[in-house]
């Protein structure tokens, strides 16, 4: 997109807002909350970027933990409050800080092209 009204265009569409006001920065505060209960329709907003899916996945659980408490949105909700945590014992954990740090230093060796590494750093153990 070519300018920051278009982008904001966009969002408007994909949030579905058919009204005729013009959108600004202030209506992206509460973008997400769009999408709730489900997610549905967020993976418009993500499609043309790398690793779309994984990101689509993440925010989906995330409206999945927060989609039980439908009757306190309107106007002014402003949190996705979990209210269905999900069980995450200490290997789970381990496993998903582990994922966590591998694709960040892929994304500092690919996207930005990050090579000097800190010293004691081991390439090789990622």
């Amino acid at each position: 997109m070519d300018s920051e009204q278009e982008f904001l265009d966009y969002c408007k569409s994909v949030a579905g807002d058919k009204s005729n006001r013009r959108w600004d920065e202030t209506y992206l505060a509460a973008f997400f909350h769009s999408f709730r209960p489900s997610g549905n329709g967020i993976e418009k907003v993500f499609q043309s970027i790398n690793n779309a899916e994984e990101v689509v996945s993440r925010l989906k659980l995330v409206y999945s933990v927060t989609s039980e408490n439908e009757e306190e949105w309107g106007p002014g909700f402003e949190r996705l409050t979990v209210t269905n945590p999900l069980h995450c014992g200490t290997e789970s954990f381990k496993e998903l800080a582990l994922s966590f740090i591998k694709k960040m230093s892929l994304l500092c060796e690919e996207e930005l092209k990050f090579t000097d590494y800190p010293e004691g750093y081991n390439k090789k153990q990622w």
